[in-house]
């Protein structure tokens, strides 16, 4: 079944994406409009139902970030925001098909890595954990790892490194459940404000280059 429910400065891979999932944007009968090509304005006027809300995936091992993973449901709950997260169980379906219909269906990746790597499924090369965070390129990330951890498994360690160097995701520390609390709370409200900052510097800029084109005429 579906998981999920109806500190500033922190540098994050990317804006949250603009356009509402599900629904069309307004335009003219007869016009057509392609992917990517919608206008501020017509991203603006999407009137959504109160239970579209941003959807935010939290990513981690289960049994050992366990306290963690409740702490970070509480900071996205907190925001109004709807946590989306996968469970292992009986399900109809494999592993790798649930996490990722979970994560198309998701705006905001947040990822928490301790110590362990996570189980590498049958025809796979790497675990379901560093999957997520590949399927999840693109969206705005906030990465958290927690230390001391003296026992990181080689292929965690690889992980991190690997995303250490490519430089395109910042990440934070934390030592504790209320830290990190606190610290994701704070970082998705920073990352919110940035995408509205975002949205209406885009509406502006449409709205002028609209006022300038129609002067022109006359």
């Amino acid at each position: 079944r579906f998981q999920g429910d109806s500190s500033s400065g922190a540098e994050f891979s990317g804006r949250l994406g603009h356009e509402r999932v599900g629904h069309e944007h307004t335009r003219k009968p007869g016009m057509t409009v392609s992917p990517g090509e919608e206008s501020a304005q017509d991203r603006s006027r999407v009137i959504l139902t109160p239970d579209q809300r941003v959807r935010v995936f939290i990513s981690s091992t289960l049994e050992e970030l366990a306290e963690e993973r409740a702490a970070a449901l509480r900071a996205i709950r907190r925001l109004h925001l709807v946590p989306v997260w996968y469970e292992s169980g009986a399900r109809p379906h494999p592993p790798q098909s649930m996490y990722r219909a979970y994560l198309e269906q998701s705006q905001i990746f947040v990822g928490i890595y301790w110590q362990r790597y996570g189980w590498v499924g049958p025809g796979m090369e790497i675990s379901g954990l560093e999957d997520e965070y590949r399927l999840a390129a693109g969206k705005p990330m906030l990465l958290y790892l927690k230390r001391p951890a003296p026992d990181r498994e080689p292929g965690l360690t690889g992980m991190i490194d690997s995303i250490r160097a490519a430089g395109a995701t910042s990440y934070r520390h934390f030592g504790t459940a209320r830290e990190l609390e606190r610290l994701l709370a704070a970082d998705l409200a920073v990352l919110l404000s940035e995408s509205f900052a975002d949205a209406t510097v885009s509406i502006d800029i449409t709205r002028r280059s609209a006022t300038v084109l129609g002067g022109s005429d006359g």
